[in-house]
């Protein structure tokens, strides 16, 4: 399931670039856009970028007697720089990408702008962000009452950073806030930009396209959250009502708002996961 997760995600990627070069003179008037928030998620995801260049261990997945044929601690230095150039030539394509999916996603539906504010026809950032913190306290509570973990990334085993405390405020707030914006701004311009756009477009833009559309986008969000994790239903049941949220309000004020609300959202999360284990 996993990997098939991964071939949709794959083709929905090759379909932005196709789509960007038959329908490049369109895209031209949106790609400054483009352009400015595909560079605000790379400055957010800097700080990580960082962090594995100085402290990251790509041996840390075995132990010392367990390495593959061919690598020793030798290697370390020349290791860490090979994933550090790997991870920024990974970044500079992904920033590309971004650049792209935010024309496409003008492109696939203009009469209701995705992006108001870096177009310059509405201000939805304000709703989203008070919308979203609302949304991450019923997460929290949920989580509280239930028992239940917190839907979110896999940590990293301390193990692949030595000598960081991965929970110190500065990491927490220095390093993991920036990326948990990045992923909540790059997830809504890949599921509910590209994918529901794009699905309520082909479907025919009906009242029923576009709840289907959402219904999509919905799935293979949670699908994806959901793989990472060890969560159980209880933790996939929020990961849906909050999918469907984002959908629709991304259906009807545009991606921006619902990267607002899925930006306060994580910081919301983040927090409370960090004051639990302090």
């Amino acid at each position: 399931m996993v990997l098939a997760y991964g071939v949709v995600m794959m083709g929905v990627v090759v379909a932005v670039a196709l789509a960007a070069v038959r329908h490049r003179k369109a895209l031209r008037p949106v790609l400054r856009a483009g352009l400015v928030l595909s560079a605000v998620v790379l400055l957010l995801s800097a700080p990580q970028l960082v962090l594995r260049l100085l402290f990251f261990d790509p041996f840390a997945a075995w132990s010392g007697e367990e390495l593959p044929p061919g690598l020793s601690a030798r290697m370390m230095d020349p290791m860490r720089l090979a994933t550090a150039v790997g991870a920024l030539l990974a970044a500079a394509l992904w920033f590309a990408w971004r650049a792209v999916a935010v024309g496409v996603t003008e492109w696939a539906d203009g009469d209701r702008p995705a992006f108001p504010w870096l177009t310059q026809r509405g201000r939805p950032w304000p709703v989203g962000v008070a919308l979203g913190t609302g949304v991450g306290g019923l997460c929290v509570a949920w989580s509280w009452v239930t028992q239940t973990p917190l839907a979110g990334d896999v940590p990293a085993p301390v193990e692949w950073f030595p000598g960081v405390d991965l929970t110190a405020p500065v990491v927490v707030w220095g390093v993991g806030l920036p990326r948990a914006w990045a992923q909540a701004m790059s997830e809504e311009l890949l599921f509910r930009g590209v994918i529901q756009r794009w699905t309520g477009r082909w479907l025919g833009g009906t009242p029923v396209a576009m709840g289907a559309s959402v219904a999509v986008s919905t799935a293979l969000w949670t699908f994806g959250r959901a793989s990472t994790t060890d969560a159980p239903l209880l933790t996939v049941l929020p990961l849906l009502v909050v999918g469907a949220v984002l959908g629709v309000v991304a259906q009807r004020r545009g991606v921006e708002a619902s990267m607002g609300v899925h930006v306060a959202l994580a910081t919301v999360v983040l927090a409370a996961g960090a004051l639990a284990t302090w």
